[in-house]
This record gives C-alpha cells, sequence and structure tokens, in this order.
C-alpha cells in the first residue's frame, strides 16, 4: 500500500479558496479512502459539524501548533 500525507487520527485544517466552503478550524482525519481518479481523498470530521465531508489531500493541511 502507498504511504499517504495524513493518517487516522490526525488532526488536519481546511485550505479555504474561491467557492469552496467549510468551517474553519480542526477536523480529525476519520480515514484514508482508497484512490479513485488520481486523486487521494480522506473522510474527515469536524466537532462542528454533525456529519463528515470527503475531502481531496490538496485541501487539508497538517495542523500546526504555534
Amino acid at each position: 500500500m502507498a504511504q499517504t500525507k495524513f493518517s487516522a487520527g490526525q488532526i488536519v485544517t481546511v485550505v479555504q479558496s474561491g467557492a469552496f466552503s467549510a468551517m474553519t478550524g480542526a477536523y480529525h482525519v476519520v480515514s484514508v479512502m482508497p484512490i479513485e481518479g488520481g486523486a487521494q481523498r480522506y473522510r474527515v470530521k469536524s466537532t462542528g459539524e454533525m456529519f463528515e465531508r470527503v475531502l481531496d489531500e490538496v485541501r487539508l493541511e497538517a495542523m500546526r501548533y504555534d
């Protein structure tokens, strides 16, 4: 199995851009999804939302603790 950028349980943030809107803040990676169509996708969940999102790897960044 290929190495992925993020793993289940990791905390990430969503990169905001243009018309794409998602809550800001921390998201937990729920699971790494199989690659379909060339893009690595992740199922993520924010504590402020009642649902999970499926996002491409390019939309996620590792959470930084400054």
